[in-house]
């Protein structure tokens, strides 16, 4: 009979609805118990885009460290950084990246100087970026990579110094030179 199909239905969509929640429900607690490789406590993040005040690359720089500046002489603020976006952010930008003839995808973050202190990390090799090369349009295109990634470029050879080239569908290819893992 009809009524008794449209109860079967019923039930059937809310044993899947509470299967779905039961789901739900464990990824999200497995995802706040994550360690994330930093203290979560303590930081603030603030969504700054100097696109939608109209400015163009030299005065959004001059503003970044405007802020960064005013942001690092307050009391109880231990370092200021920069970023495209957050940790576990929910957009990622990839390219191709190649060395060597090994080719690989990976995802990147645009980063200011103190990036790695802010967050409680470091540099294991090499250096950070300094606040001279944050602010300079024209510098000399440079990188940190993670140790996956100069893994599987390098291969246990030291790729501090080296370069890497980065392509983009859209974008001409760019070649960077390492300077930190």
């Amino acid at each position: 009979s009809v009524p008794g199909v449209l109860v079967s239905a019923q039930v059937a969509l809310s044993v899947a609805l509470l299967i779905s929640a039961g789901v739900f429900l464990r990824a999200s607690v497995m995802a706040a118990s994550a360690d994330p490789g930093f203290p979560l406590e303590g930081g603030l993040i603030a969504e700054i885009d100097t696109r939608m005040a109209g400015l163009d690359e030299a005065r959004a720089r001059a503003t970044y460290a405007a802020i960064l500046d005013r942001l690092r002489t307050l009391r109880n603020v231990d370092s200021a950084s920069v970023a495209s976006m957050v940790p576990f952010g929910l957009s990622q930008f990839g390219r191709q990246v190649t060395h060597g003839g090994v080719r690989t995808s990976s995802t990147f973050v645009v980063i200011g100087s103190d990036y790695f202190r802010t967050l409680g990390l470091r540099v294991i090799s090499g250096r950070e970026f300094t606040t001279a090369e944050e602010q300079d349009a024209a510098a000399e295109p440079i990188a940190i990579i993670d140790q996956i990634l100069a893994q599987r470029l390098f291969a246990g050879e030291n790729p501090i110094g080296q370069s890497v080239r980065l392509s983009a569908r859209d974008q001409a290819d760019e070649l960077v030179r390492i300077v930190g893992v």
